[in-house]
C-alpha cells in the first residue's frame, strides 16, 4: 500500500477515533470505579459508574479550584448520586445529595448519624451554606464549617474547642461563602458538605460491576449491567 493511500485510509481515521473517545471521556461521559470505602446508596465497591460531565457544568482546566469556571449545566438536586474530588485530593467519591443551598438537615452529634428531622434531643439542625445565604455559626456546625471555610473558602478561621469559630482574634458568629455547597451522604454514615467547585458530574449508570473479593473469572456481578442509578 502506498504511504499517501495508508495515510488517508489507515492513519487519518484511527486518528479521527482516538480524538473522539478522547472527546467523550474528557466532555461528555467518564467511567469510573467505585472505591471499596466511598460507595454512595445503591452502589458496591467495584461497580464501574459512567458519569455525565456537564451535568453540572464542564469544568474549564486552568482556573484556581475554589473559582473553576463552568460552562452550562444545573445546579445539583436532593435526590440525585453526584460524582465529586475528594476534599483531599484522594480521587473521586460518590454520595447521595439530600439537601441543597437553605435546606436545613438535622444531626445527632453524639452518635454521628443524620436524622429525619428533630427526632431525639441531641438533634442539631444544620443549614446548607451558599452564595448569599450566611449562616450562623452554632456549636454544632462549627466544625463542618471550618472545614468548608478552609479547605475551600480560603479562610484563616481557626477552630476553638470544635464549638466556635474565631477570625483576627474575635468570635465569629455567622460565615459567609462564595460557592454553593450540597450536603451529601455516603454509606457507613458518612455525610457533609460538598462545594460546587469539586462537583465531577451525575453518576447515570453502573455499566458493568466485578466484586473485588471474587477471583477475576467469577467477579462480574450479574444484573448490574447498565443498571440505572436514580
Amino acid at each position: 500500500m502506498r504511504p499517501k493511500r495508508l495515510l488517508t485510509h489507515c492513519i487519518v481515521p484511527l486518528l479521527a477515533a482516538l480524538l473522539a473517545v478522547v472527546a467523550v471521556r474528557c466532555l461528555l461521559v467518564a467511567q469510573y470505579a467505585v472505591p471499596a470505602d466511598q460507595p454512595a446508596a445503591g452502589l458496591l465497591a467495584g461497580d464501574r459508574i459512567l458519569v455525565l460531565r456537564p451535568a453540572y457544568g464542564l469544568r474549564l482546566p486552568g482556573t484556581p479550584p475554589a473559582a473553576r469556571l463552568r460552562l452550562g449545566g444545573r445546579p445539583a438536586r436532593a435526590g440525585q448520586v453526584l460524582a465529586f474530588d475528594h476534599p483531599l485530593g484522594r480521587g473521586l467519591c460518590t454520595a447521595l445529595c439530600t439537601a441543597v443551598p437553605g435546606d436545613t438537615v438535622w444531626v445527632d452529634p453524639l452518635r454521628g448519624r443524620v436524622l429525619p428531622g428533630r427526632t431525639s434531643a441531641a438533634a442539631c439542625p444544620l443549614v446548607v451554606p451558599g452564595v448569599g445565604r450566611p449562616v450562623d455559626v452554632t456549636p454544632c456546625n462549627a466544625r463542618l464549617l471550618h472545614a468548608a471555610l478552609t479547605r475551600h473558602e480560603g479562610s484563616r478561621v481557626a477552630l476553638v474547642g470544635d464549638t466556635a469559630l474565631v477570625f483576627d482574634g474575635r468570635p465569629l458568629h455567622r460565615a459567609y461563602f462564595t460557592q454553593d455547597y450540597f450536603w451529601v451522604e455516603g454509606s457507613e454514615s458518612r455525610y457533609g458538605f460538598v462545594p460546587q467547585s469539586h462537583l465531577a458530574g451525575r453518576v447515570l449508570c453502573v455499566s458493568y460491576s466485578a466484586d473485588p473479593a471474587q477471583p477475576f473469572y467469577n467477579c462480574l456481578r450479574k444484573g448490574r449491567f447498565f443498571r440505572p442509578v436514580p
